[in-house]
Order: structure tokens, then sequence, then C-alpha cells
């Protein structure tokens, strides 16, 4: 098990058969169409960032330090997308129109079957439900609890600790 912070919210989680990469966000040479800017400044390459090829990702919430189509386009459109199950999915939606077609919603009771024996559990956030998510992941026998930027919420911290009991690594 691996995991290597890129900025931001960005970071890959690479286990034995499953690598993803979350909320990928670069912008290269302090070039940004919607006016966002890492800090500290960038310094991955495009082609390094292409050169993760990620067996997944992971994608939080729709705001544009989360969700960039121009970091996007750097990956295969067959990539599959990981998401919450928004009520208003406008989320899925957006990503289709992009180009990236296998996106799954992840089911609040089953989650999303990755590679081998590797899950993910992605749920809405619920102090902002349609906006923000948290994932679960388990990983080569590791429980991993990315909650980005996510507003905590006491309820939604028990439900976690209800359902998973365990959790080895958190972002």
């Amino acid at each position: 098990m691996k995991i290597k912070y890129i900025t931001n919210a960005s970071v890959l989680i690479e286990g034995k058969k499953t690598k993803i990469l979350c909320d990928p966000w670069v912008t290269f040479n302090n070039n940004s169409e919607s006016n966002y800017y890492n800090y500290p400044e960038n310094r991955w390459t495009k082609k390094q960032i292409k050169n993760i090829n990620p067996d997944f990702i992971y994608l939080t919430h729709s705001h544009p330090d989360h969700y960039d189509p121009m970091t996007l386009s750097l990956f295969n459109k067959k990539t599959p997308i990981v998401i919450a199950n928004f009520k208003n999915n406008y989320f899925e939606r957006s990503l289709k129109s992009i180009g990236f077609k296998n996106v799954y919603i992840s089911d609040d009771n089953t989650g999303i079957k990755l590679n081998g024996r590797d899950r993910a559990f992605i749920y809405p956030a619920e102090t902002t439900e349609e906006l923000d998510s948290l994932g679960y992941f388990e990983i080569d026998n590791y429980k991993i609890l990315n909650v980005n930027d996510n507003i905590e919420n006491f309820n939604q911290c028990e439900k976690v600790k209800k359902t998973f009991s365990q959790i080895d690594i958190a972002l």
C-alpha cells in the first residue's frame, strides 16, 4: 500500500490490485480556466500526471479545485469515475458530457467493487448532501477514510464509525 500526496485534495492510493486517484486537480504553469490555482505552486508535469494511469478516479464534488475538466482530459475517457449517489446527480451528467461514460455511483449498502477484493463506499455529505461526499475505501485490507474538505457532521461520523468500526488511515 502506497499513498502519495499530489496537491490540494489530490491523493493517489495505490494497492496491490487497485490504483485510485482522488480529486485530480492540477494547475500547470499557473494556468487555470477557473481562476483557482494550486498553492504552493504545482511542480508536477502533465506527463507525470497522465502517467499515473489510475484504475479509478474518485471525485468528491464539483468545486473547481476537486473537479477540473482540464486535468481530467489527461486521462483515458474509459477510466471509471467513482462518485456518490447524490439525489440530483448533475455531477454524473457533467462527467458524461465531458466524455467519461464509466461513471460508477456508489450504492449505500454494497459500495463499488474495485479490483480484486478492494471496495469503495462513497456517501453524500450529510451537511451538504447535494455538494460533497466522503469516501471509505478497503484496499489491501487497509481501511481508508477520505473526507477531503467535507464539513464535519457528528451524526455522519457516528454512522461511519458504526458501519465500518475501523479506520486505519484518514485523509
